[in-house]
């Protein structure tokens, strides 16, 4: 004789899905993504530390020796102005590296806010190859003709190498700039699909106004019915009074 209890089983279809499989699935695709996406912010955020320090150490060297050693040498404005610009950028982007590899190790693989790093990444892209390429350009242009000193030589070398690596901090923050593109559309295509997005549908109701307004003259009614009622058992009390007399 066959029992049935709430702990027996139910028979399920063996060709029948679960409905969590392709989410099971996806788990670990999503976090080898992760994975490596984070890996290859942090590679990148290292190379931009490393090239923004190297390019400030260059630049700085080329006008500390413009002041201070080479003051006989004819280097061109415009060479002098790219390394200027090049010094303030390298030790600004060199900060905010810092500040995003901390929050990378210590926030377990979240940067500073994503909004602020592409706004960063545009800057120094803009900037970078704005200074470097005119630099290099000038460069190597009036050294052709005036390189006789042995300390123009060494300007001309020390002012390539820092906006050479000025040059590369630019690549390397488009490469992040369009990496974080890419990330952040992946991530609203993900979501979309997934229905995790916030829907901006615009709030339907119905507003109260009319059914406040049935009150009010409803209790309107009642003070007028009751003051009718009034009126009218004065005027018998009257008429009464009368028939008495």
């Amino acid at each position: 004789m066959e029992h049935n209890s709430e702990n027996t089983p139910l028979l399920v279809d063996a060709n029948a899905e679960s409905p969590d499989a392709n989410t099971q699935t996806n788990i670990p695709l999503m976090r080898n993504s992760t994975a490596e996406a984070f890996h290859m912010t942090l590679a990148l955020t290292w190379l931009s530390l490393a090239l923004s320090v190297l390019a400030f150490a260059f630049t700085f060297t080329v006008l500390l020796g413009i002041h201070a050693f080479w003051r006989d040498s004819h280097i061109d404005w415009t060479v002098r102005e790219s390394c200027a610009w090049m010094m303030i950028l390298g030790i600004c982007t060199a900060l905010i590296s810092f500040f995003n590899l901390v929050c990378l190790y210590l926030r377990r693989g979240r940067a500073m806010p994503l909004v602020f790093n592409l706004v960063i990444d545009i800057i120094v892209v803009f900037y970078s190859f704005g200074c470097t390429i005119t630099g290099l350009i000038e460069n190597y242009s009036w050294c052709e003709w005036d390189c006789d000193d042995s300390n123009t030589r060494m300007i001309q070398i020390v002012a390539g190498i820092g906006l050479s690596f000025g040059l590369g901090l630019g690549i390397t923050h488009l490469v992040l700039f369009l990496m974080r593109c890419t990330r952040t559309i992946r991530w609203l295509i993900e979501w979309r699909r997934n229905g995790s997005m916030p829907s901006f549908q615009i709030p339907t109701g119905q507003f109260t106004v009319e059914i406040t307004f049935r009150l009010l003259r409803q209790d309107n009614a009642n003070v007028l019915e009751s003051t009718n009622r009034g009126t009218r058992s004065e005027n018998i009390t009257a008429e009464a009074n009368r028939e008495l007399i």
